[in-house]
């Protein structure tokens, strides 16, 4: 039975992601939740980055539909998914709305990782799950302190 709720948990119709961090992993993550046909939102701390970020998913995009890899639909209609967040403020009401997915793509430093997840730990609504893309930091490291650490996972 939990093995068909986690699974089923990637077929949700209207999920509404959230992912902190515009590099390369939160770029690549915007192109698999927004083709999946999730309402995404694209946070950096570094508003600036997010112009460049989205124009970038959008090559990726293009890429993509030309080896036919957008499940018939084209790259204009997975970029109206995709949404930015250039304040925490506004990033905070969004929690506030309902999300039901957080991806963490912030830096491998344990530091920035560790204030993170504490600060999710209190704004982020306790039935949404946080999953990390740490590749490197061991996720007992950076959620130690957190009250709600069993709904952290790396992904």
């Amino acid at each position: 039975m939990e093995i068909l709720l986690s699974v089923s948990f990637f077929f949700y119709v209207d999920m509404r992601v959230v992912i902190i961090g515009s590099g390369l992993i939160g770029r690549c993550w915007s192109v698999i939740f927004a083709r999946a046909k999730y309402d995404v939102f694209l946070f950096d701390t570094i508003s600036s980055m997010l112009p460049a970020a989205v124009a970038d998913v959008g090559a990726q995009l293009e890429q993509f539909n030309r080896y036919n890899l957008l499940f018939n639909q084209t790259p204009a209609d997975i970029l109206k998914r995709i949404q930015t967040i250039d304040t925490v403020e506004k990033l905070n009401e969004l929690f506030e709305q309902g999300i039901d997915h957080v991806q963490e793509c912030v830096p491998e430093d344990i530091e920035i990782k560790t204030k993170l997840f504490l600060q999710l730990d209190k704004t982020v609504p306790v039935n949404v799950l946080i999953a990390s893309s740490s590749s490197c930091i061991m996720p007992s490291q950076f959620t130690e302190q957190m009250k709600t650490r069993n709904r952290c996972i790396v992904g």
